[in-house]
């Protein structure tokens, strides 16, 4: 189920992307199209032409044609540039602000920071008091059976006295590891999203430009290499550790985003 949540969430923010592309293909079309249909500025630029070629009217045409498809050209890939740009910032903005782009919260998927295993602590250490955790007052006695878990947090029983609000995050890197803390990722934001937009679409789109540019041969080879660096950030998901080849570039994981379930561990009598 994972894996399908996974590319559930792709298949949505691709078709965000997707969404985008033809906004500005249809942009592009226009921008081309109104170069075309721009007579005015066709025969003054006609007439130049002819003046300066001293009759030499295939060399005018020439001349002529070769500035509108530079200037469609350049519409191109003014338009696949703005498509890298916004998709790369798209990713960024949303990992960032919120841990998650907006296919990976329609199906419940967040990205956090992928750090070392946390160690078990031991029962001993568990029962040795403000050693261990520093979770019971002076007033319990230190005796754990005045407390009990609620998912992840130490929660007072009912009748025992209050705890000081300093005690609770006694034991260190546990709430940072457990992902606790919020998702932080920081610079690990730029990197996915950069590996992830060069996966998806910044390849591609050089190869789109190359073949615009009669670049054919080229063009292919970038394919190529695209589908190849697509696959290489694609299948590792399948894999027992699940991990794309932006979040292993990244330092990063995709998790789903659950509520713990309050479950009371038994009291520890006594005497």
């Amino acid at each position: 189920m994972p894996k399908l949540r996974r590319a559930v969430a792709w298949f949505v923010d691709f078709a965000l992307v997707v969404a985008l592309a033809s906004a500005l293909a249809v942009l592009t079309f226009h921008r081309i199209s109104a170069l075309v249909t721009d007579v005015p500025e066709l025969a003054t630029r006609g007439g130049l032409d002819l003046l300066t070629s001293r009759g030499d009217m295939l060399e005018a045409s020439q001349d002529l044609g070769l500035s509108l498809w530079n200037k469609s050209v350049l519409y191109v890939e003014q338009a696949f540039g703005l498509l890298v740009l916004t998709v790369f910032l798209y990713q960024w903005v949303c990992l960032a602000l919120a841990g998650r782009t907006v296919g990976k919260a329609l199906v419940g998927l967040k990205v956090s920071p992928r750090l070392g295993r946390v160690r078990k602590v031991p029962s001993s250490a568990r029962r040795a008091g403000p050693a261990a955790s520093g979770a019971c007052s002076r007033r319990a006695g230190w005796n754990p059976s005045y407390w009990m878990n609620l998912g992840v947090r130490p929660v007072r029983r009912v009748g025992a006295p209050p705890t000081p609000l300093r005690q609770w995050g006694s034991v260190p890197g546990v709430a940072g590891q457990a992902g606790l803390c919020g998702h932080g990722l920081g610079r690990r934001a730029v990197r996915r999203a950069a590996v992830t937009t060069t996966a998806d679409v910044a390849v591609y789109a050089v190869a789109c430009v190359l073949l615009v540019e009669g670049q054919v041969v080229l063009s292919v080879l970038v394919w190529a290499v695209a589908v190849v660096l697509f696959l290489l950030n694609a299948l590792p998901v399948l894999s027992p550790g699940r991990r794309s080849l932006a979040d292993r570039v990244a330092g990063t994981a995709v998790s789903s985003v659950g509520f713990s379930r309050p479950v009371a561990t038994p009291l520890v009598r006594t005497s």
